[in-house]
């Protein structure tokens, strides 16, 4: 059995999460996952592998957590260089949402290098935690949870796992069409 510890500060997601785990209960999607209050500043994600800390918007420095989530953005503030080399130097942050000319980009850490996924549209940020939290607790590996995530924001149906095509991210990858649109530059990876 997992369990799912949500901080005060991030109850407005239960209504999310209640509906996503009960569907996925219902389909067989992993384990029983526990929806529980906590008292901490971060979630904490505990499945029968692995326990992960994940935290919103928190400093990058703070070694209490395995995720960092950042996903408050303004256009002005960042460029996408600046934010690949964040990840490369800090493997714990998450970026999702980052707006670029014709979309926004989910990107992480993987294996040695920066990756990322693409949509037109950014989407319902309460959704997205909702299902990326849902996804994690559920054991499903970081990236396939950020794709999940950012389906489910798109979707327009809450509580329903997304299962259109058309609500996915694309992933950025060499031959991904947008790769100079978005200002996506050759792979970084760690050296």
């Amino acid at each position: 059995m997992s369990t799912l510890s949500l901080p005060k500060a991030l109850s407005p997601l239960v209504m999310h999460i209640e509906p996503l785990l009960a569907a996925a209960a219902d389909y067989q999607l992993g384990e029983q996952v526990t929806l529980m209050p906590s008292s901490l500043d971060w979630v904490e994600v505990s499945t029968p592998s692995s326990i992960k800390r994940v935290g919103f918007e928190q400093a990058c420095s703070t070694a209490l957590v395995d995720y960092e989530i950042q996903d408050h953005w303004d256009a002005n503030d960042v460029t996408l260089s600046s934010l690949k080399a964040q990840v490369l130097k800090c493997p714990d942050l998450v970026i999702c949402g980052v707006p670029v000319k014709v979309g926004y980009l989910d990107i992480w850490y993987h294996d040695g290098e920066v990756r990322g996924c693409f949509s037109v549209e950014c989407g319902d940020q309460t959704q997205q935690r909702a299902m990326l939290l849902v996804a994690l607790a559920l054991n499903y590996p970081l990236e396939d949870a950020l794709v999940l995530a950012r389906a489910y924001a798109q979707s327009t149906q809450m509580g329903i796992w997304p299962t259109e095509r058309d609500a996915f991210p694309d992933i950025v990858c060499a031959n991904f069409a947008k790769l100079s649109d978005i200002g996506w530059q050759r792979s970084m990876s760690a050296s």
